[in-house]
């Protein structure tokens, strides 16, 4: 618990977590995400300047790739 009254929750979005989601198999996690997608907006200009999704490797360009679908999207 977190301050004794908050339990702790922890999703990892990936490609396939956030097509189940959009696709309307996990409505449970739907909230969750809306939530997740407003973060990434509100802080989409830090995360460009921290450079974070632009290394050369291939997992980092599909974060980008992700990153790029994912800041379009609206919930």
């Amino acid at each position: 618990m977190i301050d004794g009254k908050y339990d702790i929750i922890f999703i990892h979005f990936n490609e396939n977590t956030i097509r189940e989601i959009v696709a309307g198999s996990d409505s449970i996690l739907f909230n969750y995400y809306r939530a997740y997608i407003e973060t990434l907006k509100r802080h989409k200009e830090n995360l460009k300047k921290a450079e974070i999704y632009f290394d050369s490797r291939l997992s980092d360009r599909l974060k980008l790739s992700l990153w790029k679908i994912l800041t379009r999207l609206e919930v």
